[in-house]
Order: structure tokens, then sequence, then C-alpha cells
């Protein structure tokens, strides 16, 4: 099995979501699957930019909002490079479908990987006050 982890938590210290994620990674590859973890986003000062931790690979990638509209070129090479034909190939998403994962996933699909999604939040019932910004976000997401 080949499974690809794809948040935007701190990897592989971190508060809650990134515990939940290194439960299942850290199972997975105790279990001979190739596990592989892309972070959007900085490292909280705790991480490395990249590197293995309990025999998952794990990378931080910038992202921008542009590669909402066009594409991260580089996580979709990171994507054609990892599948694997004689394998079940996966692509898990910890917090669900949104702006920054939307192509991606579209990508993905179209090379054969099976999505799962891991929705941890309701931000529809969202009733703080927040920036235009991230109301916008959340909308859209």
């Amino acid at each position: 099995m080949n499974i690809i982890f794809i948040s935007n938590q701190h990897y592989p210290v971190g508060m809650a979501g990134t515990k939940r994620i290194r439960l299942f990674a850290e199972s997975l590859a105790d279990n001979r699957a190739i596990v592989n973890v892309f972070i959007f986003g900085k490292s909280n000062g705790l991480n490395n930019s990249s590197g293995i931790f309990n025999k998952v690979k794990y990378q931080f990638v910038k992202f921008k909002y542009i590669h909402s509209i066009l594409g991260n070129k580089y996580l979709n090479q990171q994507l054609v490079n990892l599948y694997n034909k004689q394998k079940n190939n996966i692509i898990y998403i910890y917090g669900g479908l949104n702006i920054e994962t939307v192509k991606l996933l579209s990508f993905a699909s179209k090379l054969g990987y099976k999505i799962v999604t891991d929705l941890v939040e309701d931000y529809s019932v969202h009733n703080e006050k927040i920036s235009f910004r991230l109301a916008l976000k959340y909308k859209i997401n």
C-alpha cells in the first residue's frame, strides 16, 4: 500500500491533529505501507522542514493561493513520482476538501489515487467574529 497524507498540521511534533495523523501514518508504516506526509505551511519551530520520523517520510511544502488555480507543480510531480501501479495508492486529506487541496486532488484522482477525507471541523456552523478573508475561505470550503 502507498499512502500519502496531506495536511496543514505541524509534523511530527504538534497538537491533536498532528497526533491523529501520526497514529495513522506510523501504524501503516509499521505494517509495511509506504507512507509520506506533506504539510502545507511552515514548521512550528519544533520540526525540521523534511525528514523521516518513525519510518514516515515528511516534508513541508510552501503553498500560495495561486496554487488553488494553477496547481502546485512540485506536489503534482511528487504524486507522479510516488504513484506505484503495483500497489493501492491512497491520499488521506486531514481536514476535508478545501480551496488549498481541490486542484491537487483533481490531479491525483486522474492519476488513479483513491481519496480519503477526514473531516474534523464543521465550519458551516462557525459563529465567532472572524476576518472577512477567513469567513470567505470558510464559505468557499
